[in-house]
């Protein structure tokens, strides 16, 4: 199922083509340098930076319902523990969203309970040029994601 824009056509109200930062997960304020933040295009394909690492994959979100994969390519670079405890307590939030809501430049993830269990805000916008950069990074980590599991199947395959 393709995605659709919360709030009809309005794109002020769309979480598409967007780049969204994380300021509070389940209910305590984020104050970091360098926050996680997501990123969804029209197809559903997220790119997520969760304090170090970068993760991609495919959600499902319309009409204000929200669903994260079980299952999605990352890297696995080590952090100092408090940025790995932020990128674990980000990705638990965005598991346990099942619904969204939008208020102008925020953006609610609410879970089965309809509590919040993260909110995010716009970042500012990108050149275009900065835009295709990331795209083209977040095609960079996919192809590199894939070719490590492809040198990983060769390697067993040698046993």
């Amino acid at each position: 199922m393709m995605p659709r824009r919360a709030g009809g056509n309005d794109p002020e109200q769309s979480i598409y083509d967007t780049a969204w930062e994380v300021y509070e997960i389940a209910g305590c304020m984020l104050i970091a340098e360098n926050p996680p933040s997501l990123t969804i295009d029209q197809d559903g394909q997220f790119g997520l930076y969760g304090g170090r690492n970068r993760f991609t994959g495919t959600l499902d979100a319309a009409k204000g319902e929200f669903s994260m994969p079980g299952n999605f390519a990352g890297t696995k670079m080590a952090c100092p523990e408090e940025r790995e405890k932020l990128e674990q307590d980000t990705i638990k939030a965005l598991s346990a969203a099942v619904g969204y809501v939008t208020n102008g430049a925020n953006l609610a993830l609410k879970n089965a309970a309809g509590a919040t269990v993260l909110r995010l805000r716009k970042t500012p916008e990108l050149s275009p040029r900065v835009s295709k950069r990331v795209g083209a990074i977040i095609r960079l980590v996919r192809a590199t994601i894939n070719e490590n599991q492809r040198s990983k199947f060769r390697v067993d395959q040698r046993r």
